[in-house]
This record gives C-alpha cells, structure tokens and sequence, in this order.
C-alpha cells in the first residue's frame, strides 16, 4: 500500500501522528496494567463487559486515574476500556472518587442526584450535600 507521496508502508502516517497522543495511549495502558496487577485481574478481564464487582471497582480506579492523570475525554477512556459509554466514565469517576474519600476527576463537580428507588429516596452523591467534597 502506498500513501500520498508514493512510499509504501505505514512509516509516514506513524510518523504524522502526534508524539502526544502516542503517548497518552501508552499510559492509559500503563495505568490499566499497575491495576491489573494489583487487583490481579488480566487486562481483558478489566476491558470486559463482566458487571461484577470483582472487575467493577477496579475499572472505575482505571477510569479516575485515566482522567487525573492524563488529558483523554471520557469517550476516549470508554472507547479504551471495552467500548464503553462516557456516562460510565464518568459514573466510574464519581463512584471512586466518593468511595475513597477523593476530589472528583480533573476538578468535576458531580451533581447531586436523588434517585427514587422503590419508593425510598437516596442520593448519590450524599458528600457533596453534606459539604465532604
């Protein structure tokens, strides 16, 4: 295959690619692969679809330290981690951040949702109405 200037190989477009998001891509691995290795969990266990709170927590720590520490957007992080929405990021995010007593990703303030469940109102983000966060 050959590109625009006639050479063959993928040497020019990789080359073309910005050395930035090259990567912020290694380090979202990085970061999914210390994770991994202290949950002991595989890679494909923690990019999988599996709802289990086993796989759960562990993705929501990916998806915090992914946006704290490097500048993708939550469809980047979602795409990265299982084609996931950016509403899961970003439930991901708060949950952490409200279990482990954090600032919430890249100074996000979460909204204070009630959420009527069989009658019984309970808020999601209780810290932020108590002033904890």
């Amino acid at each position: 295959m050959t590109d625009w200037r006639g050479e063959v190989g993928i040497q020019p477009w990789l080359e073309a690619l910005s050395g930035e998001s090259l990567c912020q891509t290694l380090r979202m691995r990085e970061i999914a692969e210390q994770i991994c290795e202290t949950y002991g969990l595989t890679l494909a266990e923690l990019r999988g679809p599996s709802p289990l709170r086993i796989y759960a927590f562990p993705r929501f720590e990916f998806y915090y330290r992914a946006m704290q520490e490097t500048h993708h957007s939550t469809v980047a992080i979602g795409r990265w981690c299982g084609g996931r929405d950016h509403t899961s990021v970003l439930h991901g995010c708060d949950r952490y951040a409200l279990m482990n007593n954090l600032a919430p990703a890249r100074g996000r303030v979460p909204r204070s949702r009630v959420y009527e469940k069989k009658g019984k109102r309970r808020a999601l983000a209780r810290a932020v109405d108590a002033n904890v966060i």
